[in-house]
C-alpha cells in the first residue's frame, strides 16, 4: 500500500531524526578521538569525517535539508575544533576544511535540485502520459469509452467468451429525435443530453461491462454473461430511465427518449454488430423508444 500525505511524514521523521542523531555522534565523537599533539592524526580523522560527508551526499541527495543538515552534523565539530587549537597548522587545516564543507554543501545543493527537478519531470510526463492516454480512450462528454476502445476491448471479450462458452449480448442504443434537440434547442442542449445519458449509462451498468459511445448520439455496449432475455430487460430498463428522468439544461428540462437493439451470440464483432444494428433499425422503424431483439443463433 502506497504512503500518502501524513503518513509518509510519520514515517520519515524517527529516520530523520535517528540519522541525525548518528551524524553528530560521528561528529563529536571524533572531536573527542582528535589527537592533540599530532596533526598528522588530526587530518586522518578529517579525511575520514569527509569521507562520509561525500557518502551523504551519494546516499541522502534526494532529500535536500537531510542532506545538508547531515553533512554539517558530520563535519562542523571538527571543523571549530581545529580553529580552536589556535596553531598555524591546525587553523590552516580547519580553513581549508570549511571551503570543503561549503564545497560539499553547494555540490550536495546542486545534487539534490537536479534530483528534484528530474523527479518532478518524470511525474510530469507520468501526469501528461495519463491524461493523452485518458483522452484517447474516454468520450469528453458522456465519461464513457470511444468507438476504439469498444471495439479492441469488445474483440477480446468475445474471445473471451467463445473459450469459456458463456453468452455475450449487445445493446445498441440510439437517442430519438436527436436532430431536433441541436436544432430547436441548440448544440449546447445537445451536448447535455448526451452528458445525462453517460452519466445514467455509467450508474447502471456493470464493472464487467463495456459501454462505449461509438459515434453521434449512438452508443454501445457488451455485456458478459448475459442471457437475450437479460439483455432485453436491462435495455428496457435503460430505456424507461432515459424517458422518465428529464434532462436539465439552462434553468429547464427536456425529455428524451431512446431506441434499443440487443442481440446475443458466439460470433465475431463485426456480425453481432451487424444483428444488433438490425434489430436497432427495426427499433427506429417501429416508431422509437422502444427495445427490439435480434433472434438469430449465432454461434
Amino acid at each position: 500500500m502506497l504512503l500518502q500525505g501524513s503518513q509518509v511524514l510519520d514515517w520519515e521523521n524517527p529516520y530523520i531524526v535517528t540519522l541525525l542523531l548518528a551524524s553528530l555522534s560521528w561528529g563529536i565523537g571524533a572531536v573527542y578521538i582528535m589527537p592533540v599533539d599530532s596533526e598528522l592524526h588530526q587530518a586522518v580523522v578529517y579525511f575520514f569525517l569527509m569521507g562520509m560527508s561525500g557518502g551523504a551526499v551519494a546516499v541522502y541527495s534526494a532529500h535536500r535539508n537531510l542532506t545538508l543538515t547531515t553533512i554539517a552534523s558530520v563535519l562542523l565539530p571538527a571543523t571549530i575544533w581545529l580553529f580552536l587549537q589556535s596553531t598555524l597548522i591546525s587553523v590552516g587545516m580547519a580553513v581549508a576544511a570549511a571551503f570543503f564543507m561549503l564545497a560539499v554543501l553547494r555540490s550536495g545543493k546542486v545534487l539534490s535540485d537536479a534530483m528534484h527537478n528530474s523527479f518532478m519531470l518524470s511525474h510530469e510526463l507520468k501526469a501528461a502520459k495519463e491524461i493523452a492516454e485518458n483522452i484517447a480512450e474516454i468520450d469528453e462528454l458522456t465519461g464513457l469509452y470511444n468507438r476504439r476502445v469498444f471495439y479492441n476491448q469488445g474483440k477480446m471479450i468475445i474471445d473471451h467468451s467463445k473459450r469459456s462458452d458463456d453468452s455475450l449480448a449487445m445493446i445498441l442504443m440510439d437517442m430519438d429525435n436527436f436532430k431536433d434537440i441541436n436544432d430547436t434547442r441548440g448544440h449546447a442542449a445537445g451536448d447535455a443530453a448526451l452528458t445525462h445519458v453517460g452519466m445514467m449509462l455509467r450508474k447502471t451498468m456493470r464493472r464487467s461491462d463495456i459501454c462505449a459511445r461509438i459515434g453521434g448520439e449512438e452508443f454501445g455496449l457488451l455485456l458478459p454473461g448475459s442471457t437475450l432475455e437479460g439483455a432485453v430487460k436491462f435495455a428496457e430498463k435503460l430505456r424507461w430511465k432515459i424517458e422518465n428522468q428529464p434532462v436539465s439544461f439552462d434553468g429547464d428540462s427536456f425529455k428524451i427518449t431512446a431506441s434499443f437493439g440487443v442481440s446475443v451470440g458466439h460470433v465475431s464483432l463485426d456480425i453481432l454488430f451487424k444483428h444488433t444494428d438490425a434489430a436497432l433499425y427495426q427499433a427506429k422503424e417501429s416508431g422509437r423508444n422502444c427495445v427490439v431483439s435480434d433472434e438469430f443463433a449465432g454461434t
